[in-house]
């Protein structure tokens, strides 16, 4: 939480800045789109699914001002915003958060038997969303954006062609959570739990209005 005062300036402030500079011109745009982050939910141990209607309780102070600006923008520009809060990104050439899932000091890794299921949210995806939103085809709120199918961490593993995994049992990670409890490490706790349980955020209210055909198997 050192870092909360720098996380509030860029993610925040930057872009309250900007909007009462608009406002005090006349020029609030029509409409607002904000890339937000499916950690505003907070990870838990014991839950698996994260709809819209989830309670938010991030603990992370990049999360923390992510949802303070979700806050900002429905208080002041509720039928101008859009909030996206994203599933973890890739792409066929933006591969880092799946490698911050499989890969450890450089080798393959797999938590216990790898089932444990996650969303994840294809680049593409994301423009075919904004395409969307500019013509009109999505009405303003918050939505949940991730891929259509959720993934397994095999799933991962096949995805990176990993020929060779350093198999870590599911009691070490679920040690190092309880360490991070402790000793209140945000960073400890948040990567524990994404590595020991499912964390599913569908984008089922999204595909109301546009389809999201692309996946891990493009």
């Amino acid at each position: 939480m050192n870092d909360h005062k720098e996380f509030e300036k860029i993610n925040k402030q930057t872009l309250v800045n900007l909007l009462s500079a608009l406002n005090a011109t006349g020029k609030i745009p029509e409409k607002i789109i904000f890339s937000s982050t499916i950690s505003v939910y907070g990870e838990k141990i014991n839950k698996s699914i994260y709809s819209e209607e989830t309670s938010q309780k991030p603990f992370s102070p990049y999360a923390v001002t992510k949802l303070d600006v979700e806050k900002y923008l429905t208080s002041n520009y509720i039928n101008e915003s859009w909030i996206l809060r994203f599933a973890p990104v890739y792409a066929q050439d933006f591969n880092l958060n799946i490698k911050r899932r499989t890969k450890l000091f450089g080798r393959f890794y797999k938590i216990g038997r790898g089932e444990k299921k996650l969303s994840l949210c294809n680049l593409k995806n994301i423009g075919l969303i904004i395409k969307g939103i500019l013509e009109d085809k999505i009405p303003s709120g918050v939505y949940n954006i991730s891929d259509s199918k959720d993934y397994s961490y095999n799933d991962l593993l096949k995805y990176a062609n990993a020929k060779w995994k350093i198999p870590i049992p599911n009691f070490i990670v679920s040690g190092i959570f309880l360490f991070g409890k402790m000793i209140n490490s945000i960073f400890l706790k948040e990567n524990a739990i994404k590595l020991i349980s499912n964390n599913i955020f569908p984008s089922k209210k999204i595909r109301q209005y546009i389809k999201l055909p692309h996946t891990l198997d493009d």
